[in-house]
């Protein structure tokens, strides 16, 4: 039989290299799912990116983090206010998120190319909305 020999390439990379971007050293590999999610290192940064990948990964976080708020406030949350003391929580956020060094990881790579880790996060918003549906029908019916 004939067997195609021509290698699967991601189109968001001009090689088919793998992933080595990193600041781990070449083979470290984390010993648990907590270290993969609470050790930066193991990240990609944007060290040595471009100015147009460093644009796509600040415009990335700027939507994870724009939608995060939104559902938070579709759960209830009042955070979408014009009050003074909303915009010191929106500064304190952003100095946070320079101070700890989120906003140096490289979200573009993470989001295209790691998407499938999204697939829990989608489940549990579904989950939430739909709970939110069923109160939200129940008030309906009592009224």
């Amino acid at each position: 039989m004939w067997t195609s020999k021509a290698a699967i390439r991601s189109p968001f990379r001009a090689n088919a290299a793998p992933n080595t971007d990193h600041t781990t050293n070449s083979g470290t590999k984390p010993s648990s799912g907590t270290e993969v999610i609470t050790d930066t290192s193991f990240a990609p940064t944007l060290e040595s990116a471009p100015l147009l990948r460093c644009v796509q990964s600040f415009f990335v976080l700027s939507l994870l983090i724009t939608f995060a708020s939104l559902g938070a406030w579709y759960v209830g949350f009042d955070i979408i206010q014009t009050t003074s003391q909303q915009w010191v929580v929106i500064g304190a956020a952003t100095i946070s998120l320079f101070y700890s060094g989120v906003i140096w990881i490289d979200w573009w790579i993470i989001v295209v190319e790691y998407w499938w880790l999204s697939i829990p996060a989608l489940a549990g918003i579904g989950i939430v909305m739909l709970r939110m549906d069923e109160a939200t029908r129940a008030i309906d019916e009592v009224d």
